[in-house]
């Protein structure tokens, strides 16, 4: 299958987003401190019945980084995106609040939020979703008369609006 024609633009913004996950994760691996581990809950591995002090350990770095990677996964995906639409579409990361990326195509501003995850939101996250669409869709509208278009954009999971 070939590449479509925007990826060579893209390519260099992907490898880039990429690089940063693993040199963040080798970078959190190589600065954990003991105390860090032990703030987990210890009931919940001694209910795991770890077999050796290898596999306590491997459980313990594996609490400890789940807590924050998922979250940076997260920026990684919407970096990769964010390259990935500036190649495709001429677009930008947006400078609006809540909304992470904004391209013109055929005289309409599209306006995009980038979600990931099979459950990423509640309902107060859905309704600020709304918001954040309605608010900026009311600022790009002010004397400029611009037809906006809102996208709520899935990297993976089920698309809640």
């Amino acid at each position: 299958m070939p590449y479509p024609d925007w990826w060579d633009k893209a390519e260099p913004g992907i490898h880039a987003a990429i690089s940063d996950f693993s040199e963040w994760m080798q970078n959190k691996v190589a600065t954990i401190r003991p105390y860090q581990l032990i703030v987990k809950n210890p009931y919940l591995f001694r209910a795991r019945s770890p077999e050796s002090a290898d596999q306590l350990a491997a459980r313990l770095i594996e609490a400890f980084l789940s807590s924050s990677e998922e979250t940076r996964f997260g920026d990684i995906l919407e970096e990769t995106a964010i390259a990935i639409c500036r190649a495709a579409k001429g677009g930008w990361k947006s400078s609006a609040d809540g909304i992470d990326l904004e391209y013109d195509e055929n005289g309409i501003r599209t306006i995009m939020q980038i979600k990931s995850g099979t459950n990423w939101g509640n309902s107060s996250q859905r309704k600020k979703l709304v918001t954040d669409f309605q608010s900026a869709t009311r600022t790009l509208r002010q004397g400029s008369g611009i037809q906006v278009r809102c996208v709520e954009g899935i990297c993976y999971g089920p698309s809640g609006i």
